[in-house]
């Protein structure tokens, strides 16, 4: 092993291929380790979070989530109008008063 000093820290080179091939395999096995242990916590937290926001606001949710909705069917509405020339009546779900 041929050892460079690169700022005030030493790397070592391996010799041969397999070697090097070797330690990027373990630096993208710790990597991936690493974030499937961060997704893990994230999603445990929002699995935590969620119930517990939802069941405290659930009427305003309930709203912003209807809202949501049906400017999203009106953006899909549009799309298809700009993709295939023709617009499809919105659904009678969620017309506003």
């Amino acid at each position: 092993m041929f050892n460079i000093l690169k700022g005030s820290v030493f790397y070592s080179i391996p010799h041969n291929r397999q070697s090097v091939y070797s330690v990027v395999l373990l630096k993208c096995k710790l990597v991936l380790i690493c974030f499937l242990l961060c997704f893990d916590g994230a999603a445990s937290v929002i699995l935590l979070i969620v119930p517990v926001v939802y069941e405290k606001h659930g009427d305003v949710i309930d709203i912003l989530a209807e809202r949501a909705l049906f400017d999203l069917n009106h953006l899909y509405a549009d799309l298809m109008k700009k993709i295939f020339g023709k617009s499809q009546p919105p659904s009678q779900e969620y017309i506003e008063d």
